[in-house]
């Protein structure tokens, strides 16, 4: 999509059209500009060269956009540099600034070396979020699915003339993934424009995020969250020192690189705390979801894996969560400390629960997707 991008923007260039395009990472947009200095200069001699604040470099003839305002340098008596400003490079200066010339008004001024390596860069391609305040004859941006409406309005309205959108609508081609949902039944472009269109990232008011947060469906998360994370820990903290050095050399000699592998501390605090409900080592329980670690040979992460076959939850203040092993019960510090969360989730959920099951108001979860809605 990327080289679709670059070969549209080449042809609006090539009819004389100021064209821009628009990505949604930095280092996208730092390798499409790239590409485009590169197309400029196979039929223009480089020049004298200036450093930007991307890491790119400029010479007469480039693109470049101004990245900060600054009202004391002054275009007109009532016009100053901008955040989102385009220009054009006429010279480098001796001292390494530029003069440029304003794309859109025609007029010219001379940006100092301190302003252009610290606010200034390649202008044929920015990011979404940095396009706000950009306006030129055509656009082209790839949207990877994720932006929401306001970020699409964006990219949608920076062309004076038109404006056309990117979207993958295939897999990456990755093995490990061919089996995903997303894989097996693609969303089409039209599928990842509506969940665009869907996503509203307005920002919100004070007094509506502190009743957001404050909401008990919002705290009950909160505390199965610090339930579960203060249950492995005290399963961790229980554990004598010398089973948990058993345990990771016999991680290390079973599957090569596992204890340090992202997920290893979460696959370890479930095996400690399967040990503890079940009075089973984690050494033998390690042992027993390995199996064959030739299974595991084309795993693209192991421990994730074992975490998923270990499998964790069951028989605690929610169906999900993990129950509180009696060994840990017992202990005077976390025993009382786990049954008082444990107490605070099921009087929670209970709350939630009779709200719901008592009113007729349809809560907003579960409008979404209606055609209705």
């Amino acid at each position: 999509m990327a080289e679709d991008v670059f070969a549209a923007w080449a042809a609006d260039m090539a009819a004389g059209q100021d064209a821009v395009m628009l990505a949604p990472t930095k280092d996208l947009v730092a390798d499409l500009n790239r590409r485009a200095r590169l197309h400029r200069l196979t039929t223009t001699p480089v020049g004298v060269e200036t450093v930007l604040a991307d890491g790119n470099r400029a010479s007469a003839g480039d693109v470049v956009i101004s990245r900060t305002n600054d009202r004391t340098r002054r275009i007109t008596p009532t016009d100053w540099v901008k955040n989102g400003d385009r220009w054009q490079v006429q010279h480098v200066t001796r001292s390494g600034g530029i003069r440029v010339t304003h794309l859109r008004t025609g007029r010219a001024i001379t940006l100092p070396r301190d302003y252009v390596t610290q606010s200034v860069e390649l202008g044929y391609a920015c990011t979404i979020h940095g396009a706000q305040g950009v306006t030129a004859d055509t656009t082209h941006a790839l949207l990877l699915g994720e932006e929401s409406r306001q970020l699409l309005y964006t990219a949608t309205s920076r062309g004076r003339h038109a404006n056309h959108l990117y979207v993958q609508a295939v897999g990456d081609g990755d093995p490990h993934r061919i089996i995903e949902p997303g894989t097996i039944h693609p969303a089409t472009a039209t599928d990842i424009l509506h969940g665009i269109l869907a996503r509203d990232d307005t920002p919100i008011s004070a007094v509506t995020q502190r009743r957001q947060e404050t909401s008990d469906a919002t705290r009950l998360g909160q505390l199965c969250a610090t339930y579960s994370d203060a249950l492995l820990h005290a399963a961790e903290t229980l554990t004598p020192t010398e089973a948990l050095t058993h345990l990771q050399d016999t991680a290390n000699r079973l599957v090569k690189g596992l204890t340090g592998a992202e997920p290893w501390p979460v696959l370890r605090a479930h095996l400690l705390l399967a040990g503890h409900d079940t009075n089973t080592s984690p050494v033998d329980l390690l042992l027993e979801v390995v199996g064959d670690p030739g299974s595991l040979a084309d795993a693209r992460n192991p421990a994730a894996v074992l975490v998923d076959r270990l499998g964790t939850g069951g028989g605690g203040p929610l169906p999900w969560l993990a129950r509180i092993p009696a060994r840990i019960a017992a202990d005077p510090t976390w025993g009382p400390a786990l049954s008082t969360r444990a107490d605070m989730i099921h009087t929670r959920s209970q709350t939630i629960h009779d709200h719901w099951s008592t009113t007729t108001t349809t809560p907003a979860s579960a409008s979404e997707g209606r055609p209705d809605a």
